[in-house]
């Protein structure tokens, strides 16, 4: 009976540890060097040991984005877009020990990357700049479109009224080929 009890207890365990992390999913920037297989990363593995479901891009599923940053200017495209999105936490790898450690999912505001603050800054102002980049290009592709069809108003305007002359002359010729026809007739029912 001890035995199917440990047994238990194990499996037990195991279950709680995988749904630490259950229905987060993750991204990762900066944890893992180059050239690195992301999934045989020891986060990435501990993430999915815990339930979370990760992803090698940020994707409509991210809840968080395990972030370090490496270098000058800090912010990666996947931060951009984790900021941009607004509603993907940022955290740093601790963030992954202390869930394992507290067995539970722990506040992110209490393991954020180093210079945090900066980092989103830069972030969020590389977020305003796509943004109006692309609010810029649509603009554009908007007035040319706006335009083009203008321009085939007036095309077809002109159009339409090329036509309508040229149905106007072939009404008038065959008016006159008519009156040509009864004044023809006229003339040989009358002599």
């Amino acid at each position: 009976a001890a035995a199917g009890q440990n047994r238990d207890v194990r499996v037990l365990i195991r279950h709680l540890y995988s749904s630490i992390l259950e229905g987060s999913g993750l991204s990762f920037s900066g944890v893992f060097h180059t050239g690195t297989v992301t999934e045989l990363g020891r986060e990435w593995k501990m993430a999915e040991s815990m339930g979370a479901v990760c992803d090698r891009k940020v994707v409509a599923r991210t809840t968080h984005l395990v972030y370090v940053a490496r270098g000058e200017g800090g912010a990666t495209e996947k931060l951009v877009e984790a900021v941009q999105r607004g509603d993907v936490q940022v955290v740093a790898p601790e963030w992954l020990l202390a869930c394992r450690s507290a067995w539970d999912k722990v506040d992110e505001d209490f393991v954020r990357p180093r210079n945090w603050e900066a980092i989103r800054q830069e972030a969020q102002s590389r977020a305003q700049q796509r943004t109006q980049h692309r609010d810029a290009k649509k603009r554009k592709i908007d007035g040319e479109i706006k335009c083009e069809g203008k321009m085939n108003e007036e095309t077809g305007d002109a159009k339409e009224r090329e036509n309508g002359q040229s149905l106007l002359q072939e009404v008038r010729g065959l008016v006159d080929d008519v009156e040509e026809f009864l004044s023809a007739a006229g003339d040989a029912g009358g002599g």
